[in-house]
């Protein structure tokens, strides 16, 4: 009994003492920012861990409430729908002009609307949003007056589009109805005489139907209100650890010759951008950077050298509301969706 209470004494001070050498590692995460993330493959279509679903080209992606990840895959011109564990549920879709089908280019997208009925653009071929449920019945669509460069929803599921490119039109937002009905257009164009491509811009809703329009080509961002008036255009704030030889080339840039050109490093300023707990995330090539509704540097989180080596090009991102972020790759070996790890 004696040697059996000693057992017990000596294991609790080594719990106690473990403990103290090695304190709670969540917590210290919480304190200090990590800048550096691995992506963890989550669905691979190639290589050793196949999918049971050969994805093509997946360009774009989102999540609903309860963790399925819908993938749009622009080479097989269809959805591919998998739970919250990866595993693959079901697909639809394919290449058309009727209902239902789809004609999708890789500037394509698929989002949620307010009541978590899946919407995608078709930019390439027949210029509309089309609507289907979580199970992939075909719902509804409507064509838009111009190819939309984005979309997003407020609360009483209206439409906003952005647009850009060869459009002869002064406003760069389009509202529609649920029906497809215009109910406005609005936010000016960025500088006149500028090429009407480096125009393109990305739109999110925050919770108080708040609009933003963070513009791909250069670090600036408008908000709107409900009611459509900008509240303010600022320059992003560049304080953060961003790439400085592209902060040079926006600042000289000659944004009145159509002619010129970005640089390779600010071609892209993001290529997506997302609203989720009370900020909105931007995809730059490599990274997820963090800005606050007004435009601030929060935070950078970049693809490690040797992970963005191996899974090629990120091109569409979704955030959960645990935080973890799931993203589509397309390499030259590896294909499909991975998970962000920090």
């Amino acid at each position: 009994m004696k040697i059996a209470r000693l057992y017990v004494t000596i294991i609790f001070v080594l719990l106690i003492c473990g403990h103290l050498i090695y304190p709670d590692q969540k917590t210290e995460e919480k304190k200090t920012e990590i800048k550096y993330g691995a992506l963890v493959p989550w669905v691979m279509s190639s290589g050793t861990e196949p999918s049971s679903f050969p994805l093509y080209k997946p360009y774009s992606l989102t999540i609903d409430s309860e963790g399925n990840v819908y993938v749009l895959d622009v080479g097989n011109s269809c959805i591919v729908k998998y739970n919250k564990n990866g595993l693959f549920i079901k697909n639809w879709g394919h290449e058309g002009q009727g209902p239902g089908e789809l004609g999708i280019s890789p500037a394509s997208a698929i989002r949620f609307d307010k009541n978590e009925n899946l919407a995608v653009t078709e930019r390439q071929f027949n210029q509309r949003i089309t609507f289907f449920d979580k199970d992939g019945n075909y719902l509804s669509s409507f064509r838009t007056e111009h190819p939309a460069d984005s979309i997003s929803f407020d609360s009483k599921n209206n439409t906003f589009i952005s647009i850009s490119g060869s459009t002869n039109n002064d406003n760069l937002i389009i509202k529609y109805d649920h029906n497809g009905n215009i109910l406005d257009k609005f936010g000016k164009v960025f500088i006149e005489g500028m090429n009407p491509d480096y125009h393109e811009s990305i739109l999110v809703h925050d919770n108080d139907d708040n609009l933003y329009q963070i513009f791909t080509h250069f670090p600036y961002i408008r908000k709107y209100d409900s009611n459509n008036h900008l509240i303010f255009q600022k320059e992003i704030d560049l304080s953060g650890d961003f790439n400085t030889e592209s902060v040079k080339i926006w600042h000289n840039y000659n944004f009145s010759s159509p002619s010129n050109k970005f640089g390779d490093n600010w071609m892209l300023f993001c290529t997506k951008a997302i609203f989720s707990s009370n900020s909105i995330f931007l995809l730059k090539l490599g990274s997820i950077i963090n800005i606050s509704t007004d435009g601030k540097y929060i935070s950078k989180k970049i693809l490690e050298t040797e992970t963005s080596k191996k899974y090629g090009f990120l091109f569409d991102f979704c955030v959960t509301l645990k935080g973890d972020i799931y993203t589509t790759f397309i390499g030259k070996e590896n294909v499909g969706i991975g998970l962000f790890i920090y």
